[in-house]
């Protein structure tokens, strides 16, 4: 099972879900995400640029993503 995310966009949630086990664990997105996994709904994660060589250009568009904090299987 795949990682889940629940980006918001334009207020309205946007679940996210990665089922490639190998891709280190966060999605690149240009939303505010935010993990409703253990009691942090509403507040935002770690933010960051992609930075990954192996998936990105070396000059990439400035994108943002969460870390993994669990899967959302029946979170919502």
């Amino acid at each position: 099972m795949g990682a889940a995310w629940v980006c918001l966009s334009s207020g309205v949630p946007v679940t996210v879900t990665v089922v490639d086990a190998a891709s280190d664990h966060h999605v690149c997105c240009t939303l505010d995400c935010v993990s409703v996994a253990q009691g942090h709904a509403g507040r935002r994660s770690s933010v960051t640029r992609c930075g990954s060589q192996a998936t990105m250009p070396q000059k990439p568009e400035r994108m943002t993503w969460c870390h993994k904090y669990s899967d959302l299987a029946d979170a919502l």
